[in-house]
């Protein structure tokens, strides 16, 4: 299992997520440094992990469709692979976001507004889908997905070319109190082996780690864990066995 740091950017700075209310996320402050600089920032926690692969979520773009491309940029240069929600809304958005090098556009289901037909507009296994989900019910922009369940949605994302499928209940961002999607997770990987499973939001310590790899997880985003110093050393590092997707990681 790959553990991925992640960042949230606002106003060029990192910041700290708590819950989804991101219009109150500050300025992260922890044992790596602070947000201020968050190409250092995101260098000291890939360094901690181990991990050439980072997330990065623009709240710029998320919230008032205004990405921060230099910042984005830079962050790319400082690791091998990056993750990228952009808050990508439309087949131009997403053209924008794959056209940046070393860059893996995440589409967002809360954020896009016609799924399929973005989807269509790309090659779908080279993309993450973020499953966002808000007190484990699922979020979507899109009114034609709005009627399905978590598992529905997965099945009908992998019928359409999606192999990458991040499951985030955006109430636990930053929460430390666990990672709520772990059964969720365990079912869909029973369910659909095939897809390349990634998972996060409320990582305690390394039991939620283990835990994670235990329920087929295949990548953990971590954050607040890292900036708390929580895991440090090397104890709790688990060998990355699982080989990601070239274009994804």
């Amino acid at each position: 299992m790959l553990l991925i740091p992640v960042l949230d950017l606002f106003c060029g700075r990192a910041v700290h997520a708590v819950a989804g209310n991101r219009e109150r996320y500050r300025c992260v402050e922890g044992v790596l440094g602070d947000g201020a600089d968050p190409v250092r920032l995101l260098q000291a926690m890939r360094q901690q992990v181990g991990q050439d692969c980072c997330y990065v979520a623009d709240l710029d773009a998320i919230l008032n469709g205004q990405p921060q491309w230099q910042l984005i940029e830079q962050l790319a240069g400082a690791c091998g692979r990056l993750w990228l929600d952009a808050g990508i809304r439309s087949a131009a958005d997403l053209q924008a976001v794959a056209g940046l090098q070393r860059v893996t556009p995440i589409l967002g289901t809360e954020t896009v507004g016609d799924l399929q037909q973005v989807l269509n507009s790309t090659t779908a296994d080279r993309i993450i889908v973020s499953l966002d989900l808000r007190a484990g019910r699922p979020v979507f922009a899109d009114p034609a997905w709005q009627s399905l369940t978590a598992g529905q949605a997965g099945e009908r994302l992998l019928e359409l070319g999606v192999r990458q499928v991040l499951l985030l209940d955006l109430q636990a961002v930053g929460t430390g109190r666990g990672v709520p999607t772990l059964e969720l997770c365990r079912e869909l990987k029973q369910r659909l082996p095939e897809l390349f499973l990634i998972t996060g939001g409320g990582v305690q310590g390394s039991q939620c780690v283990a835990a994670a790899e235990q329920a087929g997880v295949d990548a953990l985003l971590v954050a607040s864990v890292l900036h708390q110093g929580v895991l440090s050393g090397s104890g709790w590092r688990l060998p990355a066995a699982t080989t990601p997707p070239k274009e994804v990681c």
